[in-house]
Formats: structure tokens, sequence, C-alpha cells
């Protein structure tokens, strides 16, 4: 009996791209979707496609495709993603090494990445487990708030800036590194505190896993892995801490996301 599996394309993908890989997952797994794909069972929502039992989810695209189909993920479910031609610093296997997954799938010859992940409550409602990072930012551009952030563990600081990043080790080389922040091996536990243009020098500072709070004096946004957006409004508390880990799929051993960035 096969096992069923969850699949996400990138909506730009042509189905004559789609076509020959999911033909060829189709002979190892039952494919369920919430997009219209070839040779997949198509349901409502990504809700009654998790509900089916799903026991591996597949992207296939680039990283922004495998972060949309894991926030849907049951705890405990792995993922795996299947870059198509883009960075693919966490859709790791190529189109071309589809024999490849499949086989190492089939005889158990892969390996499980657990991935930290974050959280954040907003007025006692919970968001989905962020695989990046939340991005928080001001929403007036004619406004330098200020950003107050709390820790358990004794950091805080309030000073007027453009926004802050809390990263994890996956989220480091996207916002976190374009904003000049270090990129950490992908297996730490750790969060990065990144501030975005701050009047004072406030340093970018790696913490273990920890609860956090944030406020922002002025209107503000929280977007959640460059997805998601979230309305804070002013002086309104935020919490981040730890969610759900994600289980990643792996075939290559020692194949880093910071090695890969290098070779870029």
């Amino acid at each position: 009996m096969k096992e069923k599996a969850a699949i996400a394309a990138k909506s730009s993908l042509s189905n004559a791209e789609l076509s020959p890989l999911l033909s060829m997952l189709t002979e190892e797994f039952d494919l369920l979707s919430a997009q219209s794909l070839p040779n997949v069972e198509v349901l409502e929502n990504w809700n009654q496609v998790m509900r089916r039992g799903v026991e591996i989810a597949i992207s296939i695209g680039g990283d922004g495709t495998l972060l949309g189909l894991a926030r849907f993920l049951p705890q405990g479910v792995p993922i795996v993603g299947i870059n198509m031609g883009g960075r693919g610093i966490i859709a790791e296997v190529e189109r071309n090494e589809m024999n490849e997954l499949l086989s190492a799938y089939r005889y158990g010859n892969y390996y499980i990445e657990r991935r930290l992940r974050l959280k954040a409550e907003i007025v006692r409602n919970e968001t989905f487990n962020v695989l990046n990072e939340f991005y928080f930012q001001r929403a007036n551009f004619n406004v330098t708030p200020y950003f107050e952030v709390n820790s358990t563990i004794g950091i805080k600081f309030k000073s007027r800036m453009d926004g802050i990043i809390i990263s994890t080790p996956t989220g480091s080389t996207g916002y976190n590194l374009s904003n000049g922040g270090p990129i950490l091996i992908e297996t730490l536990e750790s969060f990065i505190m990144n501030p975005v243009m701050p009047i004072d020098h406030i340093p970018v500072t790696v913490i273990p896993p920890d609860e956090l709070t944030i406020k922002c004096s002025d209107y503000s946004y929280m977007v959640a892995d460059g997805q998601i957006k979230y309305e804070i409004q002013p002086g309104e508390t935020v919490r981040v801490f730890r969610g759900d880990d994600l289980r990643l799929i792996k075939i290559k051993r020692g194949n880093s996301q910071f090695l890969k960035m290098i070779k870029q």
C-alpha cells in the first residue's frame, strides 16, 4: 500500500515541467494537494489534505514553496524539497536527483534533520510555526518608532529603529544575512536578534532559544517567513518563543547551508 504524500508546487511551474516529476512520485506515493496538479488528488484546502493521514510532504519549487507547505504540517510529518532551479538552500534535492531521492526513501537511506522553528502570540492568538524568521517592521515610514525587547535571560533594550528580525538558524541565510547578520549552522539551538537600522548601535545577538517580548511605540507589522503579515497595534506586546521542530528529510550529509551560500 502506498504512503500518502502532501505535495505543493510553485505556482509558476507549467504542467510540462511538473508532469514527469509527478509521474515518478505516483509510483511511490498517493499524492494529495490543495492545488490543481496533474496526477494528484485535489482537495479543497490544506487542512483537508492533512486530515487524510499524510505520512510525508513534498514541495516542488524553491524554499518559499517549502515554507508555505511546512506551516500546515501536523507535528512529526517530515518534508523534503525538490529544487527547480533557484538557490535551494532548504530544498536540497535537484530535479535530476528524483531517482536518488525515491530510492533513498524506499530503502531508508536518508536521515531526518530537526530544524528549530518559532511561534508568536498576539493578543492570546498563536501564529503557525515559522521556519525562517519573524520580521517586525515599522508601518509608517515617516516615523522611526521605539522597539522594546525583553528576554527571560535578562537581555533587554529599547531604542528607535526601523524594525527587528528574530531569526532561526535556518533563516540566518535570509533577511538576517541581508541585514548583516551571521550565518549559523542550521542545527544549532539558537535565536538571532538582528536590529534593523537602529539609531543607537545595538549589536546582532545570538541567544539560546528563549521567550522574547517585543513592543513597538507605533503601528507596525510582523512578517512571518516573508509570506504572512500581521498588524501590530502601538504598545501591543508580542510574545515570541520556540515552536514545534520541523523534520527535514536529507539524503546528502555534509551539505550545509553555509557551504551552499559560499558556492553561490
